[in-house]
């Protein structure tokens, strides 16, 4: 998990300075769940503004989930990339829908035909003070991802600081 916090750190600092106020950066903690499989998660992303309405974000996750049945802890890494369309926005509160790609891995220690996925993302995002350097906000996302051993599910809290 440290190795993937450094690998998308030399990823986005240069991104960073690229084009100031078009680019903002995110880490989120929640919770992630795979069937009846549940744990805590750390998400860290950027995201580019194309313009007032529409953004364009690649993240990266890092959890550990515990199996129920067997009580195996495993990790799952997720990278995706995702358009966020603001639908609802306010000086004090935005509502986003997300839609996106992405992929997961998870460990081999589950008993599981295959270790890798690839997905559809779904979501919504609400976002509290919006316009502000600094901003709060509260993101759910599923995924269908057709080899998966259940359905995937991510809650986060995030806190994002826009260039």
């Amino acid at each position: 998990m440290k190795k993937t916090i450094i690998i998308l750190s030399l990823i986005t600092l240069p991104l960073l300075g690229m084009a100031q106020s078009k680019i903002s950066a995110e880490t989120s903690f929640g919770n992630f769940n795979i069937g009846k499989d549940y744990g805590a998660n750390v998400e860290v992303g950027v995201t580019y503004h194309f313009s007032e309405q529409t953004a364009l974000k690649l993240s990266g996750l890092g959890g550990q989930l515990e199996n129920r049945p067997t009580n195996i802890d495993y990790q799952v890494l997720k990278f995706a990339l995702h358009s966020e369309q603001k639908i609802i926005s306010s000086k004090q509160i935005e509502f986003c829908l997300l839609f996106g790609i992405s992929y997961l891995s998870v460990e081999n220690n589950l008993p599981l035909e295959k270790n890798d996925f690839t997905g559809i993302d779904l979501g919504t995002t609400i976002n509290i003070f919006p316009k502000s350097k600094w901003g709060l906000g509260v993101k759910i996302v599923s995924t269908y991802a057709y080899d998966a051993p259940g359905g995937i599910l991510q809650a986060n809290g995030f806190v994002s600081y826009r260039f």
